[in-house]
């Protein structure tokens, strides 16, 4: 094994296969361990939208030698309740685990992992329920607006679809494909992370049990860039007749990783502006104006920058006022004080003590923000010391060269067209068209 980079708290090491292994220091308490292991995606675009999720679901139906109930009643003897999340660019395998059960508890998730069952009657129950939640989620805003958000962001790909495909992009999913898919993700895994007092057992165990008999890796663990994925964004209006307020999201972009100076001031302007109820953009857009029942921005990570979304919940008929009185903050020379900046510095720094106040906080935060992104460790935290020393002037500055002041890269309008703009009405998708996938 071999050691290449470390901050304080996490530290990267190599195998003898290159797989990446992140181990957190000795100084950070680890009373029970955290275990993360990622499986790199063959692409970052599915052949099948869906098929990966549906691949997880019937994964967890059952294993060659145990069925459903035996596998988890395994692990939950153990104390253990196994984690398996679709990440953007992999599977993230995820469990806690005293150091005493290892052995074992790594027995069970080489079954889990490796031996599935791949029962048909399972398989047909997972699409079905999966098509029962499609048709109970219709009225729900939040699922409404994720799949407009994802049609008009990954326009022209399958990512424009959900995660869990839809009901008719399911229909192209058999056991044959979702076999070789297994096949092709399940091979090593590209990432193991490790938050324990054990770390080199844990290594040791990793390796033999998961490690040294699988197929090479025969891809690499790709973070999503969104320069990488050639997605053409588009406006997406979507008739919603049940949603009392519109839901309108845009997306605009954000900064990229360089130059630092500029990222740094980027990321406390928009601190400053957003963060909490008494921030401006809480207190102006929905205090001051009572331009809407919510409002929200974040900066989305793409990989090689993020994107600036900004969500909003006016009323029908005051779209287009709420969309430029938010423009307007942005570009405002005069909205931030140094008080907000302040605040801004202290609420990124304490958050980012926050997160390595324990061994597994410290890996999971470690994974999020730098290792799934193929940064080096340490990155973030770079970034938050960079934000906390940026000045307020040049800060202010950097709000007119991102985000809302910006040509967006697409909008989304929800809401009953009876009430919208008559701009809004063109092009406007019904619920059934959204949800059946014939909108893709």
């Amino acid at each position: 094994m071999s050691f290449n980079s470390s901050s304080a708290w996490v530290i990267e090491q190599r195998l003898a296969d290159d797989t990446r292994v992140y181990t957190t220091s000795a100084d950070l308490d680890a009373p029970i361990a955290q275990i993360h292991c990622v499986f790199a995606l063959p692409s970052l675009l599915p052949t099948i939208a869906g098929e990966t999720a549906v691949l997880l679901e019937w994964m967890q139906r059952g294993t060659v030698a145990r069925s459903r109930s035996e596998i988890f009643d395994a692990f939950g003897a153990l104390g253990i309740e196994p984690q398996l999340t679709l990440l953007p660019s992999g599977i993230l395998f995820s469990m806690q685990c005293w150091d005493a059960c290892r052995t074992l508890a790594l027995s069970y998730a080489r079954e889990l992992l490796y031996e599935p069952a791949f029962d048909e009657d399972e398989l047909a129950d997972v699409l079905e329920e999966l098509n029962e939640d499609d048709r109970a989620s219709r009225d729900d805003p939040d699922q409404i607006s994720y799949r407009a958000q994802r049609l008009a962001r990954w326009h022209g790909t399958a990512l424009s679809a959900p995660l869990n495909g839809t009901t008719r992009t399911r229909k192209s999913l058999d056991i044959s494909h979702l076999k070789k898919l297994h096949a092709q993700i399940f091979e090593r895994p590209a990432i193991l992370g490790i938050a324990s007092a054990e770390p080199a057992a844990w290594v040791h165990a990793l390796e033999a049990s998961l490690v040294h008999d699988r197929p090479l890796r025969t891809h690499a663990y790709l973070p999503p860039s969104a320069s990488a994925i050639a997605a053409t964004p588009r406006d997406v209006y979507v008739h919603a007749p049940t949603l009392e307020h519109a839901v309108v999201v845009r997306y605009s972009p954000g900064p990229k990783l360089t130059p630092t100076d500029a990222l740094a001031e980027t990321f406390l302007h928009h601190e400053a502006l957003t963060d909490g109820m008494s921030a401006p953009l809480m207190v102006r857009l929905r205090g001051q104006q009572s331009l809407s029942y919510a409002v929200s921005s974040q900066l989305i990570d793409r990989g090689d920058g993020w994107d600036q979304c900004f969500e909003i919940e006016p009323s029908p008929d005051r779209v287009e006022e709420a969309l430029d009185a938010g423009r307007a903050l942005w570009a405002a020379p005069d909205v931030l004080t140094e008080e907000d900046f302040r605040r801004a510095r202290i609420g990124l720094s304490t958050d980012e003590r926050l997160q390595t106040i324990d061994a597994r906080r410290a890996l999971s935060h470690s994974l999020r923000h730098d290792v799934l992104w193929n940064r080096p460790v340490g990155s973030h935290r770079d970034r938050v010391h960079a934000i906390s020393k940026a000045e307020a002037a040049r800060a202010q500055q950097q709000g007119i060269a991102y985000g809302m002041t910006q040509p967006p890269l697409c909008t989304i309008v929800l809401g009953n067209k009876k009430k919208l703009a008559a701009r809004f009405q063109a092009e406007i998708i019904d619920l059934d068209r959204l949800f059946d996938g014939l909108s893709l």
